[in-house]
C-alpha cells in the first residue's frame, strides 16, 4: 500500500522521482524501489514524506484512507532528522 500511495502522491503533485529523491536525500533509484515495493523508507523518511505531502503517516502507509486533495507544503520546509529526533524525544522517553 505504501508503494502505491507514494507513487500516486508523487504523480498527483507532479514530482519526478529525481525531485522526490532530492527532498528525501536518497537516490532516484531508491525512490523507484520504494514505489515498486522492493524497499521501504525508514521511519524518519516516512515522517518527512507525510510532512511534505501534508498527510498523516497512517494515510501514507495505508492504515487510514489516503486523501490526495491536500496540497504539499509550499513553505519549502520539511522536518530534518535532528528535528524529528528532538520531537520524538520530547514525546517519548527512550
Amino acid at each position: 500500500m505504501l508503494a502505491t500511495n507514494l507513487q500516486q502522491l508523487r504523480r498527483q503533485h507532479q514530482l519526478s522521482q529525481s525531485q522526490l529523491s532530492e527532498i528525501l536525500k536518497v537516490s532516484r533509484q531508491m525512490i523507484s524501489k520504494y514505489e515498486t515495493g522492493q524497499a521501504e523508507p525508514d521511519f524518519t523518511k516516512l515522517i518527512v514524506l507525510a510532512d511534505y505531502f501534508n498527510i498523516t503517516v497512517d494515510a501514507l502507509i495505508g492504515h487510514t484512507p489516503l486523501t490526495i486533495t491536500e496540497q504539499p507544503r509550499t513553505d519549502g520546509k520539511v522536518l530534518i532528522r535532528s528535528e524529528i529526533t528532538t520531537e520524538l524525544t520530547s514525546c517519548y522517553k527512550f
